[in-house]
């Protein structure tokens, strides 16, 4: 684990080290004691904090290339050999092969690079600097640009207020937050903006630059010619490959395994890589007490499967919280993120630092590639003409689900056909839940809704029947990276980095290029990656159809936890700075209707109300406690 942070001034002005020390200091969260390494002239300081590494016996100074600049990394690349060899040289020190790298090809140098990275080299001459970050963002990387005057980056934006910037709130950006329409380059302070995925910039005395250097081929997308076969081959290799990458010399690894396809996958290829080294994987869950008296169907069978197939996997069960006190701790300054230590993602980096792992896999971005749920598939083929091939496969999956035909072919076919106005009343009619965004409007006054951006509404487009395009957009999307980005915080307060093989190159570019039939086959959604894990997932597991309301311990059970959302309501009506943004009635209704006398199902209308309301509770909570 690495974090980063630095300051160059236009102004005349020395790059002061009081100022970048604290900087740096911002970063590192109390008990922790990385290694600080710090390079640069007296316009620029650039520092690296590396939390694999203690400062006894560690090197004090950046690298520095052959015309003179020095880079700060933070990084992990896939092939240091392959990139080596391109180079024509033979170190295989990441840091150096990186400066190499950007030495050679400049800021095309990224596209060149497979890892995941954030960077910013200093070049004297021209006096400008130079960073990026990784295609999807699994590296954070934020910034304060001040034209003529000074350029300062850190992992995060606490590393830049209050040394550079004093903390404001964006109020516009966490109303998008709450309404999951965030934009790529926003945070939550004012005048600190993220680097989005994929992209560089080039700072210099009259400001920044920004260019996107890579993003998937739309036109490749869904166009693939490899048989199903040959795809499940593929793609097994590639995922092997992918997670045999980020174990390298990691030292003892942990992973999510949370009885999905995808964390599943993950954690039984990385057992079975480290078991050749002579290492164990530490493995964590999610798993609820479950009383008599409220039992409730979630994923530990499937969690069970995995152990008893590969049963040398060192497994910790996490405990969650009810949703109420998931509203009651200390957030973070930068966001709504929860520190306390006791909650699930605080639980996992803590005790996989104890237990001395270093890198935490997780399955974050196979729902969106690899093991894609063929959404708008058949709508595509039925828009193609595919007739025969939707009328088997709506047969299929009727069969296997339980259903009418026609429910079915309604489900998959016509609400992506139909325009949405006609199916958003159907749904009204029906009385069925609506989805993240239209449930957060009502919780909105009419007089905030009245100032929101124009592309809230254009963020909540229909997504098309392209299938590909599909795939290539919920990648692409802010929320890709934002995921990422909230794992790696969490793990920077414990010394801890986070791995994605599900979102490597290799893996995303082989499944969006995979046309739909590869996706929906015989009854089967996720079918390419079912076939690829043959093998490795238990058959149970492999072939599983269902998919339960995650945690439904969470949810508020009983008057208790009802009561304590409705005193939660009051402290936000209370609040100068939120009373006149919210429908407090609205807010009250939903959370009287959230007692459940029974565990929920997924369908539930007021599931996704719950998580609505818990998650615009947090965001207020944030404001609480820091504005």
């Amino acid at each position: 684990m690495r974090l980063i942070c630095g300051l160059v001034r236009f102004d005349g002005d020395a790059a002061s080290a009081e100022t970048v020390d604290s900087m740096a200091k911002a970063l590192i969260a109390p008990g922790l004691a990385p290694a600080v390494r710090v390079g640069g002239d007296r316009q620029c300081s650039l520092v690296v904090i590396d939390f694999s590494a203690t400062d006894e016996g560690a090197a004090r100074t950046l690298p520095q290339g052959e015309s003179g600049s020095v880079l700060a990394a933070d990084l992990r690349l896939d092939e240091p050999g392959e990139l080596g060899r391109a180079l024509g040289i033979a170190d295989v020190e990441e840091e150096r092969l990186m400066l190499a790298a950007l030495e050679r090809w400049g800021d095309d140098a990224p596209a060149r690079l497979l890892g995941d990275f954030a960077f910013a080299q200093w070049s004297s001459k021209p006096q400008s600097m130079l960073c990026g970050r990784d295609i999807f963002g699994v590296r954070p990387l934020a910034y304060v640009n001040r034209p003529g005057v000074l350029f300062a980056f850190a992992s995060f934006p606490r590393g830049l207020h209050p040394s550079i910037v004093d903390r404001r709130l964006d109020e516009a950006a966490l109303l998008r937050r709450m309404l999951r329409v965030s934009r790529a380059d926003e945070t939550f302070v004012q005048e600190v903006r993220r680097l989005p995925a994929a992209h560089v910039l080039t700072a210099t005395a009259g400001g920044v630059a920004l260019r996107r250097y890579w993003r998937l081929d739309e036109a490749s997308a869904g166009k693939s010619a490899l048989l199903p076969g040959e795809a499940a081959h593929e793609l097994r290799s590639r995922l092997e490959l992918a997670v045999a990458s980020r174990v390298r010399g990691a030292g003892p690894v942990a992973a999510h395994l949370s009885g999905g396809l995808d964390s599943s996958a993950v954690s039984v290829l990385a057992a079975r890589g480290l078991r050749k080294r002579g290492c164990r994987l530490h493995a964590f869950s999610l798993r609820a007490a479950r009383p008599e008296d409220y039992p409730a169907d979630d994923e530990s069978p499937y969690v069970e499967a995995v152990l008893t197939q590969e049963p040398d996997i060192v497994w910790t069960p996490v405990s969650p919280p009810r949703l109420v006190e998931t509203l009651e701790g200390r957030m973070d300054a930068d966001g709504p993120w929860i520190l306390e230590p006791e909650l699930p993602d605080g639980t996992v980096c803590r005790l996989a630092a104890q237990q001395g792992c270093s890198l935490v896999l997780s399955g974050w971005g196979g729902d969106e590639g690899a093991s894609f749920n063929g959404r708008g598939c058949l709508a595509e083929a039925f828009a193609r003409g595919q007739w025969r091939y939707v009328a088997a496969e709506v047969k299929a999956l009727a069969r296997l689900r339980e259903r009418s035909w026609f429910s079915v072919f309604r489900g998959v076919v016509m609400e992506r056909v139909l325009p949405d106005w006609l199916n958003d009343l159907r749904r009204r009619l029906r009385g069925e839940a609506a989805g993240y965004f239209d449930i957060a409007r009502q919780l909105f006054s009419p007089s905030v809704l009245a100032n929101v951006d124009k592309e809230l509404s254009s963020s909540h487009s229909d997504e098309g029947l392209d299938a590909g395009l599909i795939r290539v957009n919920l990648l692409e999307a802010p929320f890709t990276s934002e995921r990422c980005e909230t794992w790696a915080r969490f793990g920077g307060r414990y010394g801890v980095s986070f791995g994605f093989p599900m979102l490597d190159r290799r893996v995303v570019e082989l499944a969006v290029a995979l046309p739909p039939h590869h996706f929906v086959r015989d009854g089967c959604t996720r079918r390419v990656f079912r076939d690829a894990m043959e093998g490795v997932l238990p058959e149970p597991l492999r072939w599983r159809q269902t998919k339960f309301v995650p945690i439904p311990s969470m949810l508020p059970a009983t008057p208790d936890h009802r009561d304590a959302l409705l005193r939660r309501i009051e402290a936000v009506a209370a609040h100068p700075l939120l009373r006149t943004n919210f429908d407090f009635d609205r807010m009250r209704s939903f959370a009287t209707d959230l007692s459940f006398d029974r565990p929920p199902v997924a369908s539930d209308p007021r599931v996704p109300r719950a998580v609505v309301l818990a998650q615009v509770l947090a965001c207020a909570a944030y404001v609480e406690q820091h504005y």
